[in-house]
Parts: C-alpha cells; structure tokens; sequence
C-alpha cells in the first residue's frame, strides 16, 4: 500500500509539473516573422439574414433592432480598439468582411499580401462569422466562448484564443489585440526559445503602483465586503462601462482583472478546461500577473459580456494577488 501511496505521490507531482495552459501558448516564429511584413485585415461581421428573416416574420422588429446594434458595436469597437492597440506591425489595418476576403484569396498575388484577425464563436469554426442566435422567446443573444484568432488568408489560424466574452467589448478586444502584440514581439525578440511564463513574472513589480479595478459583477458576494482585509493595495470596484472607459483611454494610473478561459493540457493531451484571471496594465496590454485561484462560474446575463461567468472572485484569489503586489512573486 505505501508503495503505491508513493508512486502515486510521484505520478500527481510529475502530471502537475507538466501541465500547460492554451492562454501560455506562443505562435511559431517562422508565422510571425512572416506577418511582420503583410498588411493586417480585420474581419467584421455583417448581421445573419436567417436572423433578421426569422424574427421580421415573427413581427418582432425590437429584436432585430437589438441583434443589428449589437453586431454594429462589435465592428465599431474592433475597429477603436485595433486603431489604438495593434503595434506589432506598421501596416494599416484594412477592414472587410468574409465575403470581401474571400474574393482576395481567388488571386493568389494578392492573397500573401495579408493576414487576417478576426473573432469566430466557439459553435461555428474558423471559417465562419459568429454563431449568435436568439433564444425561443426573442429575448436575448445566446451562446458560449469567443475565438480571438490571427492568421493567413484560407488557412486555418496559426495563433488562437478563447475568452469569455460572447459579445466582445472594449476590455476584451484591447486585452486580446494587446496580448497579440505582446506575445508577438516576444516571439519575435526570442524565436522559439521563449518561457512566456517567465516574462510574466518580471512584470509583477508594476502592480504596487497601480489601482486595480475590479468588475462589481466578478466578486462574490460572500467576500465584497472583506476585500481590504485581504488585498491591501489600491483598488476600486467598478461597472463594466467604468472598467471599458479605462481601457479605451488607456488609463496610465490602472490595471484590471479579467478572465480568459483555456483549456489544461498533459503531454499534448486536452484535459479539461480552467480560467485564468489576469492583471492586465491599462495602459499598453502588458500582463502584469496571474492566477487561476478564487474563481466560481455564474450564469450568464442578458445582452452581456458573459456566457461563462464574470463574477465569483474568491478571498483566495485576492490573498494570491496581494503577494504579487507585496512583490513577494518572482
């Protein structure tokens, strides 16, 4: 019995040892070298007819009006954010939809003039526009997970993301456009020879300087009101309009929490799912720290930036984060 109580010791340390999170993954240098030099085409996103057909039959126009201003504020907002974040190359962002990009890539001297980004709902694929849909009653958008993706035009992409945001909003398109950049010039700077994790932890000392604004929605409720006793450092609960206003401005004086989802895996091998929160500094995109503690899942709201749930921060977690700010994190 001790035997296998030791060896199965010895297996659980060597499978922790090993595993990696998809939000730690770095594209090839050979793919990003090669982008440096092509012009970016962000993708938007045209409202789905069938959408459209079904509830105009169903002489319901308020639900139409709502479906076609959320899409248009998602273009809008992709296209502020990557006027404002993209960095990584000096080429001016085009904007297109799938159709549009789809007549370039018949020509193939044009094709490797570009690369694209875009964003993909988890249901559909790659190939596709998000895969909103209304529910039964007309009432709301539904759905899951959202894809950030960078790649070339007609291949699948070489760098892919997903994040919890079914209707993608100013926090999370800086965020991704932001870590794009990041991770990119990291790549860049190190081949394929970079520890990302490493990166990371230089940048903890940031945090101390900082106000950490946290979503008033990502809290528990059994710790709002005990949050001082266990992160001393600066911070401020904010709405989630607060919270994308800092993040448009880029807020020299702030950092913010928000969550991404990855998926665990072992040796190559997809084990699950976790989230991941991250300190992001407001004002460029740098990560700043991370935890995957003191998180719990919440259903999602109407309309909202959620699908998995942007609330349930822990004291766990903010006991980790204030050893990041005490500086006690490497």
């Amino acid at each position: 019995m001790k035997t296998c109580k030791a060896l199965l010791l010895v297996f659980s340390f060597t499978f922790l040892a090993t595993i990696t999170y998809a939000q730690f993954n770095l594209p090839r240098y050979k793919d990003v070298a090669e982008i440096k030099n092509l012009q970016p085409i962000i993708i938007i996103n045209p409202p789905n007819d069938d959408i459209v057909k079904k509830y105009d039959r169903k002489s319901k126009p308020e639900v139409v009006q709502t479906y076609e201003q959320l899409i248009d504020n998602y273009n809008n907002t992709m296209a502020a954010m990557m006027k404002k974040f993209w960095t990584f190359n000096s080429k001016e962002p085009l904007f297109k939809t799938r159709a549009e990009v789809k007549e370039i890539t018949k020509t193939r001297s044009e094709k490797i003039k570009y690369f694209i980004i875009y964003c993909y709902s988890y249901e559909s694929s790659y190939t596709h526009d998000f895969d909103w849909r209304i529910d039964k009653g007309g009432e709301r958008v539904v759905g899951t997970y959202t894809h950030f993706a960078v790649g070339f035009l007609d291949e699948p992409p070489f760098y892919d993301v997903m994040f919890p945001d079914l209707l993608p909003t100013p926090k999370y398109i800086a965020y991704m456009i932001s870590n794009t950049n990041v991770k990119f010039n990291y790549v860049e700077s190190h081949k394929d020879n970079g520890d990302y994790k490493q990166m990371i932890s230089k940048n903890a000392h940031l945090l101390s300087g900082k106000t950490l604004l946290i979503s008033k929605d990502q809290v528990s409720p059994k710790v709002m009101g005990d949050i001082g006793s266990y992160y001393s450092c600066s911070y401020r609960l904010v709405s989630d309009d607060e919270m994308n206003q800092a993040v448009a401005s880029g807020d020299s004086a702030s950092a913010y929490v928000i969550r991404c989802n990855g998926s665990v895996s072992n040796s190559g091998m997809t084990m699950g799912n976790t989230d991941i929160n991250w300190i992001i500094n407001c004002a460029d995109g740098v990560p700043i720290g991370y935890t995957t503690k003191g998180t719990s899942a919440s259903a999602g709201k109407m309309f909202t930036t959620v699908t998995i749930g942007d609330a349930g921060l822990r004291k766990d977690f903010f006991q980790d984060i204030a050893s990041l700010c005490a500086g006690s994190k490497k």
